[in-house]
């Protein structure tokens, strides 16, 4: 009997973009697929991200367009600010043509993000903003971060056990801060204090610049101010 032989498996063009886009991903993430904004997911501000986290052959064939949206929300940010990334990166290149290219498409993807959030009517009043992104904050700081940091300790990773306490100390206090936001708004007033921001650790500090950083120590010198 003759060997039936099962035809060779061809790869469209949408397969080959969708797999490039994937590996693309999973070399900027190190994960399967788009993780970074997976925490919300189940937290107080889902609503603005997505959990994207299964491998493409695992999740349904169809999703709906809210959810697509959710997606392509999640991807420009990620891929946005890893431009950014790679902005630093050609700059210690001595490349600062490639560096200014890639701040530039950084820019692209965040206009894009800003166009996905209106579309989807997900950017609500600033009253609405502000107590979403101060549970979202808090959610992090007590639920997430913390279990991640413990975790890295258990597997001996030390470095990234330090890395997510300074996120865990940094998330609380930018909850506090968006709260006195909160308050502010409620009794008709603006907030018109100083804002700094630790280069180390990522905190956020309100009126005049402490000596060190309240998570990390790191010192005032190199607090950058918002204005």
């Amino acid at each position: 009997m003759a060997e039936v032989k099962s035809a060779p498996q061809t790869l469209t063009d949408a397969d080959s973009l969708e797999s490039s886009r994937r590996t693309f991903l999973t070399s900027v993430l190190g994960v399967p697929a788009l993780a970074a904004m997976a925490y919300a997911a189940s937290g107080p501000i889902g609503s603005l991200m997505a959990q994207t986290t299964q491998p493409a052959s695992s999740q349904p064939a169809e999703k709906s367009l809210a959810q697509e949206l959710k997606d392509d929300f999640a991807e420009e940010c990620q891929v946005g600010y890893s431009y950014r990334v790679f902005a630093q990166q050609a700059m210690r290149d001595k490349r600062p043509g490639i560096a200014r290219l890639f701040r530039t498409l950084a820019e692209a993807e965040r206009v894009h993000a800003d166009l996905l959030l209106l579309v989807r009517e997900a950017v609500k009043d600033t009253a609405a903003n502000l107590q979403a992104s101060a549970d979202y904050e808090h959610y992090l700081a007590s639920e997430v971060l913390p279990k991640h940091s413990a975790q890295a300790e258990q597997t001996d990773h030390p470095s990234e056990a330090s890395a997510l306490r300074k996120l865990t100390g940094a998330s609380e206090i930018h909850s506090n801060v968006l709260k006195q936001g909160l308050a502010a708004l409620h009794a008709g007033k603006d907030m018109e204090t100083q804002m700094s921001v630790c280069p180390v650790c990522g905190t956020l500090m309100l009126g005049a610049a402490p000596d060190s950083c309240p998570v990390c120590a790191s010192r005032k010198v190199t607090f950058l101010t918002v204005e």
